[in-house]
């Protein structure tokens, strides 16, 4: 399973660091830029942790796991609406990266 959450995690940080960076060029203020790395961070974690934990992973259960998470985050007042649309975007359309990765990983 190490190699799976490997692959996920190359993918993960792809789609956070491409996040971070929009959000980077955008926003001046210090304090929000660490509130957003920091939930985008948790988020991040947590569907890995979830994906980890399932005998599967298709883009089906990809995208599922990720609304379900995301759903949890936008119900947070600390969270920013449109960052969190943001990354959930980015995460989803990431999931080309993931497949190549397991693909490979399967083969081996």
């Amino acid at each position: 399973m190490g190699k799976v959450t490997k692959a996920l995690g190359t993918g993960f940080g792809l789609a956070l660091a491409a996040t971070a960076g929009a959000f980077l060029l955008y926003k001046k203020n210090p304090k929000v830029r660490v509130k957003t790395q920091l939930w985008a961070e948790k988020m991040k974690k947590e569907i890995k942790e979830t994906l980890g934990g399932l005998n599967e992973i298709n883009q089906a259960n990809f995208k599922k796991t990720v609304d379900q998470v995301s759903d949890r985050y936008s119900r947070m007042k600390e969270v920013n609406k449109s960052e969190l649309a943001g990354l959930v975007s980015d995460l989803k359309e990431a999931w080309a990266h993931f497949s190549k990765d397991l693909a490979s990983l399967k083969k081996s």
